[in-house]
């Protein structure tokens, strides 16, 4: 027996045989070619081929992947239909008289480069799988090879030095039981499809997981970073006793369905959902969210391949509403930037994302874009009762607000002069930056409500890029996040607004407690978390 350390990304227990999946560099077989015109001809026939294998993989990833699997496979077709890199693919061939698939593989490896390099932002760095993927997808079209992966003929434990999303969705998600890679991010695609089907995952495995061999039993203890092969029959039976416990936990809280969110004092909490998509809104209903507290609608925009008309929002915002059935649903208008750049859309590089053009800085940028988004709103909320709110991300000042509140007259009075159906939704902001968080006292008589989003507020306040897979931010979510939290609820309370709270901050049982004790009535967490936290807050 031995055991490999790694990181949790998705908790969880499994046992099972090990299944190796290898992705062996994909080989160029001519590097230059005597026929330029042919080669270019070549790599036109392969994209596309390209594309209509990564259409197929997102029919097999079906709706259970909802707005998710549609995103990651809408990202590889727009990799594939970027204008640059198709322009320094075809000028390689011409200039140098390269082969298509070799043009392919340097000026991919160039892009891929130039993402690893990017030293703060880890959310970017971690599609680098994705990009390794499609390059290697594109040269074997070139190639006019065939794209094999190696199936599990039973439900299996994983290992691979990494795993990109297309050979997870090749495999099957119920072949897998379980997850171990070498590579890997909290925040790559693997795991956020490990975490939306629940499968136990570790990744940043240590270097002896090259050692590991196919059909050799194993146990997989994600929760604790754990990695068994050829467990001993005492670790075999600790790991029963964790799988056992493991569904008796879940058993436990499938009976908290249909019960209020209460403290042991009796204090009555609102657990929320945070969802992107439509078939996540299913899925917070069955795990029993008392509402949506954070519809991000920027995945509208990013799975479209043409940006969305005013037509199409209200649809997707009325049937949103509709599912919720008169419960809270909070729609967050656009936080397009950093990482979420729908292709069509004219992107300004920037040397911090995360810094740059979004939020509502991107809204302020873009009023006809902001105010078709609106318009959709307010129709949709005509179909609703008095639960349908809108929120707006990352707000530094006062006077964004009251540049927010001059566009909703105009939405307004153009609806009323078009004679359409409407209703204004309640107006909230999300503070989540130290500068809205320390005006909060200004903001908060301008608006309905106030969300604190604590995954950007935290990464800003403590200089830390929350997408780093080797920082833990639970080391800084203390005195000086407390402060700040405190604050922003006594704004609230002095306005006489409700104050909510989004974020991985109130996903984490050990900073749960305080988050309550401060005064937070309202979380907003992952749909597959709802049952968890009403069984922590109810013990509280």
């Amino acid at each position: 027996m031995y055991t490999i350390e790694g990181k949790c990304a998705c908790e969880g227990v499994a046992r099972g045989p090990v299944f190796v999946v290898s992705s062996p560099e994909v080989e160029v077989k001519n590097k230059t070619t005597k026929n330029p015109r042919a080669e270019i001809q070549r790599f036109w026939i392969a994209k596309e081929k390209a594309k209509e294998q990564i259409k197929e993989l997102l029919k097999q990833s079906g709706n259970d992947a909802g707005s998710i699997g549609a995103s990651i496979f809408e990202a590889y077709i727009m990799y594939l239909d970027d204008v640059r890199f198709k322009n320094d693919v075809v000028k390689m061939i011409i200039n140098e008289n390269a082969s298509a698939a070799y043009a392919v593989k340097t000026v991919g490896k160039k892009y891929i480069d130039v993402v690893d390099n990017i030293q703060d932002n880890s959310r970017l760095r971690a599609r680098i799988v994705d990009l390794e993927d499609i390059v290697n997808r594109l040269i074997l079209c070139v190639e006019e090879e065939e794209i094999t992966i190696k199936e599990p003929d039973k439900p299996s434990v994983i290992v691979a030095r990494d795993l990109t999303p297309s050979q997870f969705f090749s495999i099957g998600r119920d072949k897998v039981k379980g997850i171990v890679i070498e590579r890997g991010s909290y925040n790559s695609h693997l795991a956020i499809l490990a975490r939306t089907y629940d499968i136990p995952l570790i990744i940043n495995a240590d270097n002896s997981l090259g050692q590991v061999e196919d059909g050799q039993d194993c146990a997989l203890y994600a929760t604790k970073g754990q990695f068994v092969v050829l467990p001993t029959e005492e670790k075999i039976e600790e790991i029963r006793e964790a799988i056992r416990i493991d569904a008796l936990e879940k058993e436990q809280l499938e009976s908290l369905k249909g019960h209020n969110t209460l403290t042991h004092g009796g204090e009555r909490i609102i657990l929320y959902a945070n969802v992107s998509s439509l078939e996540e809104i299913d899925k917070a209903l069955k795990n029993d969210a008392e509402g949506v507290g954070l519809f991000r609608t920027e995945y509208i925009f990013i799975s479209s391949k043409t940006l969305p008309t005013e037509e199409e929002q209200f649809e997707i915002y009325k049937e949103a509403i509709e599912k919720v059935d008169g419960k809270t649903i909070v729609f967050r208008t656009v936080d397009i930037g950093g990482d979420k750049q729908p292709p069509y859309l004219e992107h300004v590089p920037c040397i911090n994302p995360s810094m740059g053009s979004r939020g509502i800085r991107f809204s302020m940028n873009n009023k006809e874009l902001f105010k078709i988004q609106l318009r959709a709103l307010y129709r949709a909320a005509y179909y609703g009762e008095d639960n349908v709110k809108v929120m707006y991300p990352m707000v530094c000042v006062p006077e964004e607000i009251d540049w927010v509140n001059e566009v909703n007259k105009e939405v307004e009075a153009e609806l009323i002069h078009d004679k359409v159906n409407y209703k204004k939704p309640e107006q909230g902001v999300v503070i989540e930056t130290p500068a809205s968080a320390m005006v909060a006292d200004m903001i908060a008589p301008k608006v309905d409500f106030i969300s604190i989003g604590t995954n950007d507020l935290s990464q800003f306040l403590y200089a830390v890029d929350r997408m780093n897979s080797y920082i833990d931010m639970r080391d800084y979510s203390d005195v000086a996040m407390k402060r700040i939290i405190k604050h922003i609820i006594k704004a609230g309370d002095d306005a006489g607004i409700p104050i909510g709270l989004c974020g991985d901050l109130s996903s984490n049982k050990e900073t749960l407690r305080w988050v309550l004790d401060a005064g937070i009535k309202g979380l907003s967490v992952q749909p597959r978390q709802i049952l968890l936290f009403r069984k922590y807050i109810r013990e509280m």
